[in-house]
């Protein structure tokens, strides 16, 4: 069995190093609460590890990660063939989908001077669901649309 080799940098979270047979990380935010999502660069390297025949003891020492991570890990790669990571599709569903968002921004481009309650009555007069007012004005502050005085101009 060849020795198992880290990558010099995983993003620019943390950089991993091999020293000696162990592995050097300097600490985050996530790992001083306990947990950080997986890079697929990481979850790539667990895997080939795993494909080369070391156990999960070797693994987990090697690269610094609890023996549940690396054979959770290798179990969903076997299963599904992905090492992706699915824990962006948690949370509360939007209530505005992308469709709705264009068409919040043509409604916005046709009338500038339009208050919110007019703009809330014209996206709640088409197809889509009920949203509300503030619900609006969130969706068009992270839109980056925003009021503006106008241009002093020196005379």
């Amino acid at each position: 069995m060849e020795p198992i080799r880290v990558g010099a940098a995983v993003g620019n979270a943390y950089i991993r190093q091999q020293v000696s047979g162990t592995v050097v990380r300097s600490v985050t935010v996530a790992t001083m609460a306990g947990y950080h999502d997986l890079s697929e660069f990481e979850c790539g390297v667990i895997v080939d590890a795993r494909e080369m025949g070391h156990s999960i003891s070797e693994v987990a020492m090697k690269f610094g990660f609890s023996r549940t991570t690396i054979s959770r890990v290798y179990r969903e790669y076997r299963e599904s063939g992905k090492t992706s990571n699915l824990r962006h599709r948690c949370g509360r569903k939007k209530i505005m989908q992308e469709r709705d968002q264009r068409r919040l921004t043509r409604i916005i481009k046709r009338d500038r001077c339009a208050t919110l309650p007019q703009i809330s009555a014209d996206l709640n007069a088409g197809p889509s669901t009920s949203v509300s007012v503030r619900t609006i004005q969130r969706n068009i502050i992270d839109m980056g649309f925003q009021s503006r005085g106008p241009t002093r101009v020196p005379l």
